[in-house]
């Protein structure tokens, strides 16, 4: 089986993808323009929705495969754990620790904690 490596370059609004085929003096580009944030409410919803879809499924069929209250337990501790972490990372934060500081992402967290470190 050939392993491809496939080259992606970003621009602005379009990420652009080079395929190679068997033919080495040819290449297939694939153009993907990125869009823009997401406005409509019910999209907004709709994508909420399957995320939370998503994890039913991830630990119903990880319960399914290993079934065991133990793992029940873990998952619905990480699961509490994680969602008071993202509570403090993005209101708990901006509200009572520094209102001038808007977060817009997790690698925003990151940066804003590691520079008040120094």
């Amino acid at each position: 089986m050939k392993v491809r490596t496939i080259k992606l370059t970003m621009q602005t609004d379009c990420l652009t993808a080079a395929i190679p085929n068997d033919n080495p003096h040819l290449t297939t580009y694939l153009d993907i323009h990125m869009l823009g944030d997401i406005q409509n409410p019910r999209l907004l919803w709709l994508k909420g929705g399957l995320f939370v879809l998503l994890g039913v499924m991830a630990v119903g069929t990880a319960l399914f495969m290993f079934p065991s209250w133990q793992l029940a337990l873990l998952f619905g501790l990480a699961i509490w754990a994680f969602c008071r972490a993202y509570y403090f990372a993005f209101y708990v934060i901006e509200h009572y620790i520094d209102p001038s500081f808007r977060f817009a992402g997790l690698v925003s967290l990151v940066r804003y904690a590691w520079r008040r470190e120094k």
